[in-house]
């Protein structure tokens, strides 16, 4: 009877919209730090946990009033309430019903309840048990007034903080996911610890005596001397008197240099790694509120001038390099750039970027050709239909780019040649059109692009005026077929892009026009 209610009951769970829907809102306030909601939820916890805290060391001397008393009754329902949530969140109890209800219907066995209930509660527990966990318990224990030695536990409200930032609880996943790291630094904690126990125990044997050394009254005292000299603090309230002793303590600094340098060493080269993927990641979490935007892979020198252009042009971008930390902070702080620190080659990295296809396009702009074809042969793999233009600085290799899956290739040698015999060629007309393009900067070249539901019959060149507004038709795009100066009788089709220049506020004028005229035809 139970197994049959368990799983109707499973069943009816994940068949409700509603009950979903209010477990990913509380699963996201939770525990999602991409959810551009959670930092308020974060904020309001850090000030709880620091009020609670801060009320507890007011009671030490002083007789708290009935409001702070209040306060904390509803901050430890606020905890308690928070822990059963994420426990609610830890996993999903009716798809491992659902999940072994079939299976058993599928080799036609019974379905055992207890098997399913194990499996539930190994997960529940598994949470439980996990250190984040574990201080959210420790943290509500002081409530409970009569007991006061666990008032003690009062303090680890504090390392609650570190579930509301997520750097630092980053951080705390250090060694976990560097293994090798870990088993190194558990090694040198035995050898520490070994080394001090040894210290300790010399120095109790040979200065433990009343009559040798009246500040070694216990072995506590060995051991807090011992941790003292190894880590090279001196306090000098317990110093060694007898020769013996005087070589261990020489000893004990020996053996510091070689445990705590490899320590540090180890440790370090742990957060540099861990900093760098953090830096990562929360560049990708500032490019969340961008709704469609350009990629553009190495920040070479071409790239930079891509960047000033798509600025001006308010296109938005952002940019995937590994550049130094103080280069990064000075082309988003002095340009207001957004950078990914990140290799754009990176398969996961791009996975990440095109999660919730929102990309327009990729520019592959790094130096080395190599790297362009890795960044399109990706990018190529995560959407195929993404326009994909590269950069080619060697010309042989622009047919492995070709190959590799870039719809566009600009070989940036071969142009600035073609530009530089133009200019020989023709030194007044091609001044005058760089001064147009480039000094003018209220003249600009735009596309504009005819889509189905903008006119409802056919018109041509002629009949659409461009002479009325001051604005040059310099050609006609059709499924990437281009006509420079089309002819005035030649028909505008859907999907056909008009390649004009001329003023700004012209163009804006027309297109206004374009999208009326068509309405009325």
């Amino acid at each position: 009877m139970n197994s049959e209610f368990l799983v109707k009951f499973s069943y009816a769970l994940e068949g409700s919209k509603s009950y979903h829907h209010i477990k990913r809102k509380v699963y996201e306030i939770l525990e999602d730090h991409n959810y551009k909601n959670k930092k308020y939820f974060d904020i309001a916890m850090i000030v709880l946990v620091l009020f609670t805290v801060i009320a507890f060391l007011y009671e030490v001397k002083h007789k708290p009033p009935a409001i702070i008393v209040v306060i904390e009754d509803i901050a430890i329902t606020i905890f308690i309430l928070e822990w059963l949530g994420r426990l609610w969140v830890n996993g999903n109890m009716h798809n491992k019903v659902i999940k072994h209800y079939s299976q058993a219907r599928f080799i036609d066995s019974k379905f055992k309840f207890r098997v399913v209930l194990w499996d539930i509660v190994k997960e529940k527990l598994d949470f439980i048990f996990s250190p984040m966990s574990i201080i959210d318990l420790l943290s509500i224990l002081p409530y409970y007034r009569p007991l006061r030695i666990l008032r003690i536990f009062m303090f680890f409200r504090l390392f609650k903080i570190l579930r509301y930032t997520n750097s630092i609880s980053q951080l705390a996943t250090i060694f976990v996911e560097r293994k090798f790291d870990f088993l190194t630094l558990l090694t040198l904690l035995t050898l520490f610890v070994f080394v001090v126990f040894a210290g300790a125990s010399a120095i109790y044997v040979y200065e433990g005596h009343s009559n040798i050394n009246d500040k070694i009254d216990n072995f506590f005292d060995a051991i807090y001397w011992a941790i003292i000299t190894v880590a090279t603090v001196g306090y000098g309230d317990i110093s060694p008197v007898t020769v013996e002793g005087r070589v261990i303590t020489i000893f004990l600094v020996c053996c510091s240099f070689i445990v705590l340098a490899f320590g540090n060493a180890i440790i370090t080269s742990a957060m540099l790694h861990k900093l760098a993927n953090m830096k990562e990641s929360n560049s990708l979490k500032s490019i969340s509120q961008l709704k469609k935007f350009h990629v553009i892979c190495g920040f070479s020198k071409s790239a930079k001038v891509l960047c000033r252009e798509l600025k001006k042009s308010n296109e938005p971008f952002i940019v995937i390099d590994k550049l130094p930390s103080a280069d990064l902070n000075l082309q988003e702080d002095e340009r207001g750039y957004k950078f990914i620190y990140g290799e754009a080659s990176s398969p996961l990295l791009m996975e990440r970027i095109f999660l919730q296809n929102r990309v327009k396009s990729l520019i592959a702009m790094s130096s080395n050709d190599a790297t362009n074809t890795a960044i399109i042969l990706n990018a190529k793999s995560i959407q195929p239909s993404l326009e994909l233009i590269s950069i080619v600085n060697i010309t042989k290799n622009e047919k492995k780019l070709r190959l590799a899956g870039a719809t566009k290739t600009i070989m940036i040698n071969n142009l600035s040649a073609y530009i530089g015999a133009g200019y020989i060629k023709h030194p007044i007309a091609f001044e005058a059109i760089e001064r147009l393009l480039i000094e003018d900067k209220k003249l600009i070249i735009e596309t504009i692009e005819v889509k189905n539901s903008q006119y409802k019959q056919e018109m041509t060149i002629f009949e659409l005026d461009f002479k009325r507004f001051k604005i040059i038709l310099l050609g006609l795009s059709h499924h990437h077929e281009f006509v420079f100066n089309p002819k005035k009788d030649t028909i505008v089709k859907a999907d056909d892009i008009l390649i004009v220049a001329g003023y700004e506020s012209s163009i804006k004028a027309f297109k206004l026009y374009f999208k009326y005229f068509g309405s009325k035809k």
